[in-house]
């Protein structure tokens, strides 16, 4: 038996179509799709695919930026900004780049269910090791944790297997990491962050280590 991803494909394919006529729930969809997408792909590797999928998000990712922490902006800065994401987002999504990478996923044998099932193991016990290897206060590594925990929920959906005991854990780093990259964001664009974001940012990593 094995995985199919049509149902995905189609999904990758619809949130496109949304995203190109500038819908921001599409450009959304478009990265939870990718995401998905490399997690299926990863149960047989397929490297340099993954690495297009990556690319992609990465495309949009300063729209989706924009469209989620777009209120830490002045008008001007986000009507400075907003053009250039949105072409940026629109040329990636129509290059003959992305037609090719969209061709190879169509072209690629779905994986084995019993594969996959040998991988998850992988993938959970790297998850553990990145819990207990956490560092006090350090963003990036709780950024990988939260990406290796969305790769486990997303390897146990793809085999049909439940995750609602990784729901509070996910709560917890997704509110956390929320902040950070609220905060990264507006540092990036040299936007000033609200001083009631940085108290809560330190409370917020005050309360994490305070539960590890």
């Amino acid at each position: 038996m094995r995985l199919d991803a049509t149902a995905w494909l189609t999904h990758l394919d619809d949130a496109r179509t949304l995203a190109l006529a500038g819908d921001v729930e599409g450009v959304h969809q478009v990265r939870v799709a990718l995401r998905r997408l490399r997690v299926w792909l990863g149960f047989k590797g397929h490297d340099s695919l993954q690495e297009e999928l990556r690319w992609a998000c990465g495309e949009l990712a300063l729209l989706r930026d924009l469209d989620v922490f777009g209120e830490v902006l002045t008008s001007e800065a986000l009507e400075e900004l907003r053009p250039g994401a949105v072409e940026a987002a629109a040329e990636a999504l129509g290059s003959e780049r992305w037609l090719a990478l969209r061709q190879r996923l169509t072209a690629v044998r779905s994986p084995k269910r019993a594969r996959a099932k040998r991988t998850l193991p992988k993938l959970e016990k790297k998850l553990e090791q990145l819990r207990r290897a956490l560092p006090p206060g350090d963003g990036e590594a709780l950024h990988r944790l939260r990406r290796q925990l969305r790769r486990v929920r997303y390897a146990r959906e793809w085999l049909g297997l439940g995750t609602s005991d990784l729901g509070a854990e996910q709560e917890r780093l997704g509110a956390l990491c929320d902040l950070l990259a609220l905060s990264n964001f507006a540092t990036r664009l040299g936007v000033e962050v609200p001083s009631p974001l940085e108290e809560g940012i330190a409370r917020a990593f005050e309360l994490l280590e305070a539960h590890q």
